[in-house]
């Protein structure tokens, strides 16, 4: 890893370390976001829904950009007790141009998403943990 002159640095780089390394990033921070699988998305830790409101923050153009694969415009939650449970379900159609959810692949999205970081100015590294394993310089 080369040496970088950095403001902040994220360790994990999920959707809430991306969207703050692009914060930052766009801030003027000089940001670096430190992954230590693969790649960002390698070990998804969530479902997949991504919503819409809160993601135009970060993302402007998701919508058109990102590799998104289906919108949602029906939400169901259910709570369960030990012996019984209830469901809660809505519709919430189509508005404009957008679902207010999209369903979407980790793995495509997360690269996706790193990609708008590093244009954003974020220093990106991934594998840091098999890199310190093997004795290289963090």
């Amino acid at each position: 890893m080369k040496q970088v002159d950095t403001d902040v640095i994220i360790i994990g780089g999920g959707p809430a370390g991306m969207a703050a390394a692009i914060t930052s990033a766009k801030a003027g921070l000089k940001t670096v976001l430190l992954e230590r699988g693969d790649f960002c998305g390698a070990k998804n830790m969530f479902g997949g829904a991504i919503y819409t409101q809160p993601t135009l923050e970060v993302y402007p153009d998701f919508i058109k950009e990102a590799p998104l694969e289906r919108g949602i415009d029906r939400h169901t939650y259910a709570l369960l007790g030990k012996k019984d449970g209830t469901i809660v379900s809505y519709n919430n159609p189509k508005e404009e141009d957008f679902y207010s959810a999209y369903t979407v692949f980790r793995a495509k999205w997360d690269r996706w998403c790193v990609e708008q970081a590093q244009k954003e100015g974020v220093y990106y590294e991934e594998k840091i943990s098999k890199k310190r394993r093997e004795n290289s310089e963090l």
